[in-house]
């Protein structure tokens, strides 16, 4: 009796020491995608420096429109002020979570990941609140208008009579800062590459047949990254034209055409933010991508189930739960979280169910890319693979 005891704990403590073994090179792998321990990559001061003080000239910006009278340049500031998030969440974030303290691997088993797309998410979202009420201040300012002649704001009569009083020099500083955040920091490329939202090369639609193919070819040169980019090519085009009315049109056009500028600039709000939500928001309930998603693996990932559920020893595979850790902006399937339950007999020994454990979390992982041994392998998501008796 004593020695059968024995063997039994014996083989306890083995099962469950080869069950520690999996669990941490699993672990391992996930960590090893979000920097190995090291000396901390300081936050870079001119990204932080360059987004405060971007953050603090959307301000100005937005205060200096509401004294004058502009809708224009109201809508203008939160387009700095999301440009400044924009430097912010590119470059500054990233850093910050990669640094020693962030790095948690109990609290967080799948990286910071998650906590950046929270972050971009709500940069979308900010974006498409300051469209909502750019619309809703023009929609009003046009009924007062075409009313009795009651005005919104304290000063309107003015503005109707000598024009709007542009605050010149703050747009052109305006200007030049959303050009060289666009240039040095290539701000809100991660939008773009999520969004899908990037914009067809200027030769491609002056010559549509023979650029067929290379419309949403990878620019080269810095101006053209500014072209592609509409998150940075729509505030750098609307404080052009403010700067262009300012200084061509007559005083008494200035007001409608500043309201025509405020529409136009809640449309392209919209049209920006709008697709950012939906991808993004996907991503954060945990919604299984669609089947041509993730660079052709997942059909690969399709034929290992297959193979997994035609295993001898598998009763029944129910579906498997599948969803993306992070927009990727490379590879989405290593982004991917996968969730197994495998039925099998309730007589099947355990180093059996063991041996099976590793072999389907071994075949999908391989077939999603997360390999430890391939090279990049890993990407922050990660296989778990659950056994049930009976």
């Amino acid at each position: 009796m004593i020695m059968i005891m024995t063997t039994t704990m014996n083989m306890t403590m083995t099962m469950t020491m080869t069950m520690i073994t999996i669990t941490t090179t699993t672990v391992t792998t996930t960590m090893r995608t979000y920097g190995a321990p090291g000396d901390d990559v300081p936050i870079p001061l001119d990204a932080a420096g360059a987004a405060i003080a971007q953050f603090m000239l959307g301000a100005w910006l937005w205060v200096a429109g509401q004294q004058v009278g502009s809708l224009a340049c109201t809508g203008l500031g939160y387009w700095i002020v999301f440009d400044a998030f924009g430097v912010a969440v590119g470059k500054v974030l990233p850093v910050y979570l990669a640094s020693g303290k962030m790095r948690d691997g109990l609290r967080r088993s799948y990286g910071n990941g998650r906590l950046e797309t929270v972050v971009l998410f709500a940069q979308a979202v900010y974006l498409m609140f300051s469209a909502v009420y750019v619309f809703k201040e023009t929609v009003e300012h046009l009924l007062l208008s075409a009313g009795e002649g009651h005005h919104h704001h304290p000063g309107d009569e003015t503005v109707v009579i000598f024009g709007i009083d542009f605050p010149v020099i703050l747009l052109f500083t305006t200007f030049l800062s959303l050009v060289g955040t666009a240039l040095v920091f290539e701000n809100n490329t991660k939008l773009v590459t999520v969004t899908g939202n990037q914009l067809p090369s200027l030769s491609s639609i002056l010559n549509p047949s023979r650029y067929r193919y290379s419309a949403h070819a990878t620019p080269v040169t810095p101006f053209a990254r500014i072209w592609a980019n509409p998150y940075s090519l729509a505030p750098v085009a609307l404080a052009l034209a403010i700067l262009v009315i300012s200084f061509i049109i007559p005083a008494s056009q200035h007001r409608g055409l500043d309201l025509v500028l405020a529409a136009a600039e809640a449309i392209a709000m919209f049209q920006l933010a709008y697709p950012a939500c939906v991808t993004i928001g996907t991503v954060l309930l945990q919604t299984s991508p669609p089947r041509g998603h993730a660079s052709g693996r997942m059909e690969a990932f399709l034929r290992a189930m297959r193979e997994i559920e035609r295993h001898p020893q598998v009763l029944h595979l129910p579906p498997p739960h599948i969803w993306q850790l992070t927009p990727s902006t490379t590879d989405p399937a290593k982004a991917l979280v996968v969730t197994l339950e495998l039925r099998v007999a309730p007589e099947l020994a355990d180093e059996d169910v063991l041996r099976l454990t590793r072999w389907a979390w071994e075949r999908c992982t391989y077939a999603l890319g997360q390999g430890p041994k391939e090279e990049g392998g890993g990407g922050g998501g990660g296989v778990t693979v659950g056994i049930v008796r009976g």
